[in-house]
């Protein structure tokens, strides 16, 4: 199990679809500082929940029997703190920016309504393993439900908590979607 412990971790996002594991050998070659959203600072949570469909029969009394569980859905969440704040931040938070005249700064404001498809974004929890190897958990179509807060300490640098959830597009909703909303990628096994 140790060969699967982060010691760190960072926190990447790019629109919807750019983390592909189609080509896995240049996956890591996309996590830039571009792409960087934050570095964690007090621990970044990935959760893969499930739910699952018991299919009953006349005498099964409420009790979950094998063979007739169904997994109706599965969706990823990453939770934590990231103490960086920019653009993209911004906008997986439902903030946009504002017509104003200055030239020096940029203004952004809460947004209500529908939120733009540009707003959900592929989330890469990255880190290296206890053993020295990068490992990545990958959360497709991602939206911040937390909002958009700051926290700043004495002597800290301020944070941001996020709570990202991956979404299927409209076009992957019927039962037997083909889409992977969560990928974890690790070296392969030898034996």
């Amino acid at each position: 199990m140790n060969k699967y412990v982060f010691d760190s971790c960072v926190l990447y996002a790019t629109t919807a679809g750019g983390f592909s594991t189609n080509e896995l050998d240049t996956l890591f070659s996309k996590f830039t500082d571009e792409t960087k959203l934050g570095v964690n600072d007090d621990g970044v949570t990935f959760t893969l929940e499930q739910e699952l469909h018991q299919i009953t029969e006349a005498g099964d009394n409420d009790r979950a029997v094998v063979g007739r569980e169904r997994i109706v859905s599965c969706k990823g969440n990453v939770e934590g703190t990231i103490n960086v704040f920019d653009k993209n931040l911004f906008e997986m938070c439902s903030l946009v920016k504002a017509e104003n005249s200055s030239t020096k700064y940029d203004v952004y404001v809460p947004q209500t309504g529908i939120i733009p498809e540009s707003a959900y974004k592929d989330i890469a929890v990255v880190g290296t393993t206890a053993t020295g190897v990068d490992m990545c958990v990958i959360v497709h179509n991602c939206y911040n439900e937390s909002g958009f807060s700051l926290d700043s300490k004495s002597k800290d640098e301020a944070v941001c908590k996020v709570k990202f959830v991956g979404r299927i597009k409209q076009e992957d909703k019927g039962i037997n979607f083909t889409s992977k909303p969560v990928e974890i990628i690790t070296l392969k096994e030898t034996e």
